[in-house]
């Protein structure tokens, strides 16, 4: 590991390994880039606990184009991430979405969601309840007003999969990967140009990429100590770092009656 570089990264799972790799394919990209990450298995990264699925049914056309740019990756990802002999496959296993409304206002919001989608080119059908009935006999629709299906472009893929194409990737491309914490920030007036690892070594930074996922807050929250330099990144202070309140998982539960 050398002394500075020109990018940090803070996670090393599914979210701070594709930065990584995305800055290293960049050909107008011609920095060093290191990956600091505490837990090589991944054992509790939100990535392995992902349920791991794509949709193109949101409201928001810019959700739609992300997800569509997304599945496209999916399906090409082998290619993509190809290393050598190693060309990883995400076993992405095709399966729509199902929203169902059983009240006018439901259906309505269906409706202008539908529209959102089809004029991104998503490949979503808006269903009658005889017509989902048709195309899922075994549900009970007595009380269902609409349905909106994902016929393509959704589903559900390998999780660590993900992660590990582009990880490995990124390696071959120069990125470097080290197992350690970062428990310190440091910075010349209001850019951040350092960090300090659990290890006590200090390494520079041009800038410092917080891809610690659900430990986001508490990486920005780490004390902020003045280190001089003339290299430069994004304005931080830890004067901007909040603690958020915290929020239970979804539950869903079928009730086929």
């Amino acid at each position: 590991m050398k002394e500075s570089y020109d990018v940090i990264i803070v996670g090393g799972a599914v979210i701070g390994s594709a930065v990584a790799y995305y800055l290293s394919a960049n050909p107008d990209f011609t920095g060093s880039v290191l990956v600091v990450e505490r837990d090589p298995t991944y054992l509790k990264a939100s990535t392995s606990l992902s349920s791991s699925s794509i949709r193109t049914q949101f409201s928001n056309p810019i959700n739609v184009k992300i997800s569509q740019y997304g599945s496209d990756v999916i399906r090409n990802f082998g290619d993509l991430m190809q290393v050598g002999d190693d060309k990883p496959d995400l076993a992405f296993h095709s399966g729509g979405y199902l929203f169902l409304a059983n009240t006018q206002e439901q259906a309505q919001i269906l409706k202008e969601n539908h529209d959102a989608q089809i004029s991104c080119g998503a490949d979503v059908v808006l269903w009658s309840r005889a017509e989902l009935a048709d195309a899922f006999p075994h549900l009970n629709v007595g009380d269902i007003e609409l349905a909106s299906y994902g016929r393509s472009g959704e589903g559900w893929f390998n999780n660590t999969g993900l992660m590990y194409g582009f990880k490995n990737k990124a390696r071959s491309l120069g990125v470097e990967y080290v197992t350690d914490e970062v428990v310190g920030i440091g910075r010349a007036g209001d850019r951040v140009n350092s960090v300090t690892l659990k290890s006590g070594q200090k390494v520079r930074a041009g800038t410092i990429v917080n891809c610690s996922g659900p430990r986001a807050a508490l990486t920005a929250a780490w004390p902020v100590s003045t280190f001089r330099s003339n290299r430069g990144s994004a304005p931080c202070s830890s004067s901007t770092a909040r603690s958020l309140p915290k929020a239970r998982r979804t539950s869903i539960t079928a009730d086929c009656r």
